[in-house]
This record gives structure tokens, sequence and C-alpha cells, in this order.
């Protein structure tokens, strides 16, 4: 061979080597990151996802057992019934159940108490909420249980025990991981496939290419991964600043409706945590905190407050006689019409603390 052929030869053979080691080594490389993205990032939105689910049945059933304390004590089932029934409109409770100190299902939530009188049955949950008075939480697989104790002037009534199934956060999350993985398979075969064609033209040019678009790939996915940590820290409402016409960009948009989402539904557990649901108006935990600001400024400054105390007369006969429905707007309107005449009179006022706040404290 003559030494022409040789060096066409030589040369040759150099591109095809140096194309092989570097589509190989921007293989492993965009390989390696990618896996580790990817599997970071379904963690995080595992966790998230968890994480909420657990918040918000928590906050759910901390509502409710502060909610029944007076329907607790005076056994007043039909009360019960009415403070239960809008958590069954979440379709993810599986069920929940009241039990009072004995250990004894005194309310399942339905409108014909099934096991009434019947042991609970669940040895935990009895064991720290009844012998320990403590709050329970467990996680499995498919549900999460969470349970609180129903206590009065530290007198043991109860307690409240709820099922919070998991299956809605687990397809979610496999939705999620799908949609990453398939994004993850596709943009890796495509800069794979780009790095090939281009370097079979200019080994260095090709390089600096497969570079820059492992790059353009890796950047929105690490910008994800960033937004999803920032929901797990409770950090809502800010854009991941994703502006793309293909699959990522669809994603980057769907994790910016899911912040969204979440955030309200955050807003919304938060108010029922503090509000009462029928009146909106504030409940005994926010009353309690409001008055306990007050006799801590008051104590500083000097200065006196009052506690007005409202009560609707012949109210149990607008029950018996116009029915449960009607008591409620009865209530609903005159939480409206003290709340609208606080409104007028907060005009007056620039004290840091309101002069005055309302709040449903009492049974309805």
């Amino acid at each position: 061979m003559k030494l022409k052929g040789k060096l066409v030869l030589g040369n040759m053979l150099m591109v095809v080597l140096t194309m092989g080691c570097l589509s190989l080594s921007q293989w492993l490389i965009s390989s390696y990151y990618s896996d580790e993205i990817l599997e970071e990032t379904a963690t995080n939105i595992a966790e998230n996802f968890t994480s909420q689910a657990q918040s918000q049945a928590e906050q759910t059933v901390e509502y409710l057992s502060e909610a029944l304390f007076d329907p607790m004590y005076f056994h007043d089932i039909d009360n019960i019934n009415s403070i239960l029934e809008p958590a069954f409109e979440n379709k993810d409770v599986i069920f929940i159940k009241v039990f009072d100190a004995n250990g004894l299902i005194v309310h399942t939530g339905e409108d014909v108490v099934l096991g009434y009188g019947s042991n609970l049955d669940m040895p935990r949950v009895q064991e720290n909420v009844l012998s320990k008075q403590e709050n329970y939480t467990e996680i499995n697989s498919s549900a999460l249980i969470v349970a609180r104790p129903i206590t009065m002037n530290k007198t043991r009534l109860g307690g409240i025990v709820m099922s919070y199934s998991l299956e809605a956060v687990k397809g979610d999350i496999e939705k999620n991981n799908t949609i990453i993985k398939d994004i993850t398979d596709s943009s890796r075969s495509y800069s794979t496939v780009l790095s090939i064609i281009l370097t079979m033209f200019m080994c260095l040019v090709s390089l600096l290419f497969s570079m820059l678009l492992a790059k353009t790939m890796i950047r929105p996915i690490n910008q994800l991964l960033q937004h999803s940590k920032r929901i797990s820290k409770g950090v809502f409402l800010v854009s991941n600043n994703i502006q793309r016409s293909d699959e990522l960009g669809e994603l980057a948009l769907a994790f910016d409706r899911m912040d969204s989402s979440l955030k309200q539904r955050n807003e919304e557990v938060e108010f029922l945590a503090y509000n009462d649901p029928l009146t909106k108006l504030p409940n005994r935990s926010q009353f309690i905190q409001c008055l306990e600001r007050c006799i801590h400024r008051c104590k500083q400054s000097k200065e006196v407050f009052a506690v007005f105390f409202i009560d609707l007369d012949e109210f149990k006969r607008v029950n018996d006689n116009l029915g449960h429905q009607a008591g409620d707007e009865l209530l609903s309107e005159v939480a409206q019409t003290l709340t609208n005449s606080l409104k007028k009179m907060g005009q007056m006022t620039t004290k840091e603390e309101p002069q005055c706040m309302i709040a449903r404290v009492g049974g309805g």
C-alpha cells in the first residue's frame, strides 16, 4: 500500500476512533447525569406529594378533633355527623371513626352509624390516643392513618382516627415519573443520534455541539428539580421560567399549574384550620390566639379589654321547627351582619391589633 493510501486509511481510522470515543464519552456523561437527575426528581416529587397529603390529612383531623369537643361532651350524634360530613367530600378519605374514652365507636360519618358501641380494634391508635393522649400518624404503602385525642380541660373525651388513601398520590407520582423518564429517554436518544451525525463531519465540532446539546437538555430538568424542591419546602408561586414549545415546556407548565393548585389547597386547608366552615368566622383556636395576644399587650400597656359573648335566643326553636338548614342560614346571616358592622368600626382604628373581633366558639 502506498503512503497516500496509508495516510488516508490512518486518518480514516483516527476519525472513526475519535468519533467512537467522543460518542461513547458523550453517551456515558449524558446517561449518568440524566439518571441521577431523574432519580433525584422522582424522589423529591414522591416526598413532596406524600408530605402534602400527610399535611392535608393532619390538618383536617386536627380541625375535626377541635370541632368535636362540644358534640362529644354532650354526646350529640347529629352534630357529630354534620361536622364529619364535609370531610367525606374528599374522595381520598377511606373512613373516619370517632370513639369514646373507652375505645368504643361513637360515629363513623355514616347516616346509619355502623358498629356503634363496638370496639375500635386499632391497638396502636388506642394506645397513643387514649393511653398516652398523643397524636398518632402511620404511613403504609397504600394509606395514611392519622389519629388525634379529643380532650376538654385535660379531660379525656375520646379520639378520632382517619384513613386517607394514597392511591391518587401514587398515581400522580407515577405519571410524573413516567413523563420525566420518557422525556429523559427521548432527549438521550436524540442527543446520541445527533452526536453521531455531527461527529462524522468534524470531531471537535461534534464534541462542542454534544456538550451544548446535553446542557440544553439537562438545564430545564435541573430547573424543574429546583422547582420541585421549592414546592417541597412550601415556597409556592415561583415560576420555573422555562419557555419551550416541546414536552419539556409542557412539563414545566404542568409544574406551574401544580404549584398554583397546591398553593390553593394549602390556603383552603389553612382557612379551615382557623375558621368555622359554616359562618366563615374565626374558630376557637384563632379566637384563643387573639385573646392571648390581647392579654399580653394589655399587660404591657396597662390597658383593659372586654370579651363580649353573644347568644341567639330561641335558636333551638328555629332548629326544631324549621330544620338545621334554616338554623345554619340564620347563623350565617348573623355572622355576616356582625362582620359588616365590625368592618365599619375598623375604619376608625389604626392599632396593630383589631379592637374587636368575632368568632364562633360554640356548637351549632
